[in-house]
């Protein structure tokens, strides 16, 4: 499909753009949204923070989008 033309393979690793993970449904691969800094990842799991956070592997007790882990105080910045 690549090489006919009729699937993007962006990230030229050999997979079809549609067959990669998107756990945040933007039509973007997380590879590509990572890269392109459209998603952070601040804990460099390869998972963007949105995804870590809405499937309850990172806790956000503030809900400024930034995972539990990557900041020094979830109490000092406003969390329960």
């Amino acid at each position: 499909d690549i090489a006919s033309g009729a699937s993007d393979d962006g990230n030229r690793n050999g997979i079809p753009d549609e067959c990669e993970t998107d756990c945040n449904a933007n039509g973007v691969p997380d590879e590509c949204d990572i890269t392109s800094g459209t998603s952070q990842d601040c804990n460099q799991n390869g998972v963007p923070d949105e995804c870590d956070i809405a499937s309850s592997t990172s806790d956000d007790c503030n809900s400024n989008g930034i995972p539990d882990e990557c900041e020094t105080d979830c109490n000092a910045n406003g969390g329960p």
